[in-house]
């Protein structure tokens, strides 16, 4: 499932094309829109996004001068320029920045489905094989596995000559002992054999490795059942990206349980000092959501006091249904929720859909349609208010989805009651 943000300063434009979309079959998580490049690079700032829709001549800053920005945050977003424009400049520097597709306005609805179906396509077909070939490279070296695991061990029972700087270098560990470290703790679900677990825990450290190259180092060993623990350094004077980070780790995490439907719960801590292992590992350990490993991933401050009450699946999904019952007009996409529950958006999507037999959006419109019924029925607000209290992102969607479930318009609707 991807994220897509539509850039455009013009207001029927960027509510045309937003329509266009919600109302597709494509398998976007959140759909989000901006009326000037600033506003994008702000929302992109929090959490990047898969694709960018976006105009190209836009006041302030244009929208080449916002994607090479973007860049500087993710760079591995997808890119589609729409225009008016017929004009080599701008087309050269699209291209140059790696622009996926150049479309010229006016575009009809089809093609831009069509684009961006094939965009879709392509972005499966490129996540499927970065994971898929990180983990055939899994036989490489369970003996230097063992001997990490070996090594971490002493140090969790308590040996300080483990942290200093002389050992760690003997035993071939890329950290430094005087910088601190952060930790990536990850739990995957099921009862799996020695052989899976060494391979999935060896699978997870050739793409995290990946991640973090040219940033700062990474180490890790298995802990207990079904738990592998990495150890994050950024070098010297320079920090590990955290939003960049956080992002990879999600689509690992969902490529887990859909290609192998294997889920995993996902921890980063704070920065911390390496002899303060112990005490982080088992604090992290007593997060309920790291326990069960039932597709969360959240960031935890070392300090903080964890909820340990048991969750599961049904009692998630029964604080997502309740949440969406009482904010129908709030941001209830994919994303958004996911990100308020601490839950891969995948394994939201399928646990909800398991435990209440309807789809998450398919729910979310009903909630917001019995809700813009009701305010039709008992109160005097116009129609366009009554569609931004309920969620819709624009009146002309609101109204298409309201006769297509109601089988009449919200203002015949009003007069027939």
């Amino acid at each position: 499932m991807y994220s897509i943000l539509i850039v455009d300063d013009e207001s029927i434009i960027l509510e045309g094309l937003s329509e266009v979309i919600l109302a597709s079959d494509l398998p976007f998580k959140e759909v989000k829109t901006a009326g000037s490049a600033k506003s994008a690079l702000e929302l992109f700032s929090k959490t990047p996004f898969d694709i960018i829709l976006s105009d190209i001549s836009m006041p302030e800053m244009d929208g080449l001068s916002m994607v090479e920005e973007t860049r500087k945050i993710w760079p591995g977003t997808s890119v589609i320029f729409l225009t008016g424009y017929q004009d080599f400049e701008y087309a050269r520097r699209a291209i140059k920045l790696g622009s996926v597709d150049y479309l010229l306005k006016p575009i009809m609805d089809e093609q831009l489905i069509s684009v961006l179906r094939g965009l879709v396509d392509r972005l499966d077909t490129e996540w499927f094989n970065r994971f898929h070939a990180g983990g055939n490279r899994w036989e490489m070296d369970c003996t230097g596995l063992e001997r990490l695991n070996s090594y971490f061990y002493d140090l969790l029972a308590g040996d300080a000559s483990f942290c200093r700087q002389d050992s760690l270098s003997r035993a071939e560990i890329p950290l430094n002992a005087d910088l601190k470290v952060r930790m990536l703790v990850i739990r995957y679900g099921g009862r799996v054999g020695e052989k899976i677990e060494n391979r999935t825990h060896l699978w997870l450290m050739n793409i995290l490795q990946k991640v973090v190259y040219g940033m700062g180092w990474i180490t890790g060993f298995q802990y207990e059942t079904n738990c592998s623990v990495f150890l994050l350094q950024p070098e010297a004077n320079r920090e590990i990206d955290t939003v960049s980070l956080l992002k990879e780790v999600e689509e690992m995490q969902s490529y887990f349980y859909e290609q192998l439907d294997m889920s995993m719960s996902i921890c980063l801590t704070e920065s911390f000092a390496l002899p303060d292992l112990k005490s982080v590992l088992e604090h992290v350990l007593s997060h309920r959501e790291i326990k069960n490993a039932d597709g969360t991933l959240f960031l935890c401050q070392v300090d903080e006091n964890p909820d340990t009450q048991e969750e599961n699946g049904n009692y998630i999904v029964q604080r997502v249904e309740r949440y969406i019952r009482e904010n129908p007009g709030e941001d209830l996409s994919l994303g958004a929720l996911s990100s308020r529950f601490r839950i891969n958006p995948s394994y939201l999507s399928r646990i909800f859909h398991q435990t209440l037999g309807v789809q998450l959006s398919a729910f979310i419109t009903e909630v917001r349609i019995e809700e813009s019924k009701r305010l039709l029925r008992e109160t005097d607000d116009r129609i366009y208010e009554i569609s931004h209290k309920v969620g819709f992102e624009t009146p002309g969607y609101f109204t298409k989805v309201f006769n297509r479930m109601v089988k009449m318009s919200p203002k015949e609707y009003r007069t027939n009651i």
